[in-house]
């Protein structure tokens, strides 16, 4: 209430925006943030049980690209404002993940003005959700978290995602067990747009487990680790399958690095990885089937591929080569400055017979928005891990959690798509793993 006073008791604009508590700024982050992680279990209560229950699932990010808009304009303007003994130049370089962001978002409004602004182009087609409107919400969420200081609040969300993370999970083991259900979809589109969700259940238990000093938190991300990662494997998305191989060991890397020296507990989330795999093979035949098919398949595609041999094509899992050579056909015709959000998705739909999307996150960037944008977005995320490993030696537990976790989405993005209620978990996390000083004058 006294910065509430103090802002209303102000005389010129300029005083007022300079008088805005940060704590407003954390307070709208943490809410869109927790709003957008419960989603999924309320959607399904509402579906299932009574229509009155809320659920923001399609109509959340819209209010966040809006309101994150004003809410990141306010702080812009009372971060230049308190820092006006600076020159422009040495403000961006402070922050240069985010002014590279900050370019991305720039080209992408370029691309869209020149393609022709449309419905498509601006909010997406229904099914993705994700036009110009939807890579902004995005935006947002990293941003609204990354100038939050306030640790509380990322503890309380990422526990808050761990606890609810608990209805689905359960849901698909038991339904796997009990009544034989196979790739679950929950409340999502796709079973494999709910593995994205199942790797990031993953992702932060592996951190905790490697990094929390409470004996109690590391048995309960084991136990949750083992149950979201057999629920993942009775999923059967392979991508988010391998994700977590390689994000397990990049804990290890990762961790061992920001510590100055590796430790025997760094290893512990490879093990429960080889220990779940082998319950899961033993205790269910589809598992077991899967994890075989799957593993062969990727050793004769990887195969096929590196020896050039014709049917490497038509034997990998979903034609993932077919989509990117359209893909980069497509890229090819307009490479500067792309042909806007899912312009191409009929196109692509004609010659795959199935698929809107080529596969790979980073390849759909450069599409819809051109080789440019998609550049500065690449870069900006790797700005964001320079700067981590800049100020390795001061990263606190949560802004590790957020570099590692993401890096499991990241990798999973080389073969996968985005949507408008798996994306954010990235951006969140990248937030969450931007480090900020403790105070603004230790900046």
């Amino acid at each position: 209430m006294n910065s509430f006073s103090k802002v209303m008791k102000s005389r010129t604009l300029k005083e007022a925006i300079i008088n805005i508590p940060d704590s407003f700024f954390e307070f709208f982050g943490i809410c869109f943030s927790m709003i957008f992680i419960l989603n999924p279990v309320l959607y399904f209560f509402r579906i299932n049980f009574h229509p009155l229950i809320p659920a923001f699932f399609r109509t959340l990010n819209p209010i966040v690209a809006y309101m994150g808009l004003v809410l990141l304009a306010l702080y812009t303007a009372k971060y230049i404002f308190t820092h006006e003994g600076e020159s422009l130049k040495k403000l961006l370089n402070r922050h240069w993940a985010i002014a590279l962001f900050g370019v991305f978002a720039i080209l992408m409004i370029v691309s869209t003005l020149i393609n022709g602004p449309s419905e498509r182009l601006i909010f997406g087609y229904h099914y993705r959700g994700e036009g110009l409107v939807g890579y902004f919400s995005y935006l947002s969420y990293f941003l609204l978290m990354a100038i939050s200081r306030n640790e509380k609040h990322k503890k309380i969300w990422i526990v808050t995602l761990l606890v609810s993370s608990l209805f689905p999970v359960l849901h698909t083991i038991i339904g796997h067990y009990a009544y034989g259900e196979k790739m679950q979809e929950f409340v999502f589109h796709q079973y494999n747009h709910f593995g994205y969700y199942l790797m990031i259940i993953c992702a932060i238990c592996s951190v905790l487990i490697v990094l929390n000093k409470k004996l109690w938190v590391k048995l309960c991300s084991g136990v949750l680790f083992c149950l979201s990662f057999l629920a993942l494997l009775s999923n059967d998305t392979y991508g988010c399958h391998l994700a977590v191989y390689v994000g397990v060991i990049a804990v290890c890397i990762i961790c061992s690095i920001a510590k100055g020296k590796f430790k025997a507990v760094t290893l512990i989330p490879i093990g429960l990885v080889a220990m779940t795999l082998a319950f899961g093979c033993l205790t269910s035949d589809f598992i077991h089937e899967r994890f075989k098919t799957n593993n062969l398949q990727f050793v004769n595609d990887t195969d096929a591929l590196l020896n050039g041999k014709e049917d490497a094509e038509n034997s990998t899992g979903v034609a993932r080569i077919i989509l990117w050579e359209n893909g980069f056909r497509y890229l090819a015709e307009s490479p500067f400055i792309g042909q806007g959000a899912d312009a191409t998705a009929e196109r692509l739909k004609e010659a795959t017979n199935d698929n809107d999307r080529c596969h790979c996150e980073y390849l759909n960037y450069a599409m819809c928005y051109g080789v440019p944008a998609a550049f500065f977005y690449i870069a900006a995320i790797v700005a964001i891990y320079l700067r981590g490993l800049k100020y390795k030696s001061r990263l606190t537990e949560i802004q590790l959690t957020g570099l590692c976790a993401a890096l499991f989405y990241l990798a999973s993005a080389v073969i996968g798509n985005s949507m408008y209620y798996t994306a954010p978990y990235l951006f969140i996390l990248l937030g969450m793993g931007y480090y900020k000083s403790p105070s603004p004058e230790a900046e």
